[in-house]
């Protein structure tokens, strides 16, 4: 699902790009390379029901490699109003040992852990500020979050535990640009507080960028992405907890219309 969406905004943005070259409208396709890491805990009820304990995702689940991925960004703007689209994937294995129940696996048990996180974000802003070099646009985003985690019990007893779910968020968003023509620096900032069907919880998403432009209709950046999950709900019958924290930078290239 997550592919599918990355292809339709990607698409829309490719779609506006003839319209940047003879119709005023702008467009900037980036991309790159991004590595990050994963912190934080998760928790998971036993299949029978009962509390959640939670797993520190370096400790016990053994998650403690960064992972190196792809980044892409697109950008495109009509008068007053923005689109912006960004895509990341993390992926990482690693070996523990519980130290507290993790679903069905018991505590002491030692286990091999896969987690992958993959976010889609895309925000529509208008530029409530634009005077000179500085541009400040509100407005709302959606941020997708899909993690998938396979949690395998080694010993004493072969068991596993897998954790499967997408959250779609709306935030409050908030994008602010200063550009000094040779060099430019933007930040985007989202927010919510949210109950979603059986999820709930708090999301932060930070991204800063610097973008420097050694010739016309190229750009060369660099950045920093923070993101917050504080989740909690029930997926195919247990009740799971989340405490994550993404941290990671990116850089790469880009063209400007």
């Amino acid at each position: 699902m997550i592919a599918k969406s990355v292809s339709a905004s990607l698409l829309v943005l490719v779609g506006c790009l003839p319209l940047g070259a003879c119709s005023g409208f702008g467009a900037k396709a980036y991309a790159g390379y991004s590595s990050g890491t994963l912190d934080g805990k998760m928790g998971l009820a036993p299949t029978g029901g009962g509390l959640s304990f939670d797993a520190d995702v370096d400790d016990d689940l053994g998650i403690k490699d960064s992972s190196d991925s792809l980044y892409l960004r697109g950008e495109a703007n009509a008068a007053f109003l923005r689109l912006t689209v960004s895509a990341f994937r993390y992926d990482s294995r690693g070996d523990g040992t519980l130290t507290v129940n993790y679903g069905d696996i018991s505590a002491g048990s030692q286990v091999s852990s896969d987690i992958e996180f993959t976010n889609l974000k895309t925000a529509i802003t208008f530029d409530l500020i634009n005077f000179g070099p500085v541009r400040i646009s509100p407005g709302i985003s959606v941020d997708i979050f899909d993690i998938d985690s396979e949690v395998r019990s080694v010993t004493p007893v072969v068991a596993s535990e897998s954790l499967d779910y997408t959250a779609p968020v709306p935030m409050v968003h908030l994008q602010g640009e200063l550009d000094l023509g040779y060099l430019a620096a933007n930040i985007d900032a989202g927010v919510m507080d949210i109950h979603l069907n059986d999820i709930d919880g708090t999301f932060w998403d930070l991204e800063g960028m610097l973008r420097v432009k050694p010739w016309d209709h190229v750009e060369i950046f660099g950045g920093y992405r923070y993101i917050s999950i504080d989740g909690r709900g029930r997926v195919s019958g247990q009740d799971f907890d989340s405490n994550l924290v993404f941290t990671g930078w990116f850089v790469g290239g880009g063209f400007t219309f």
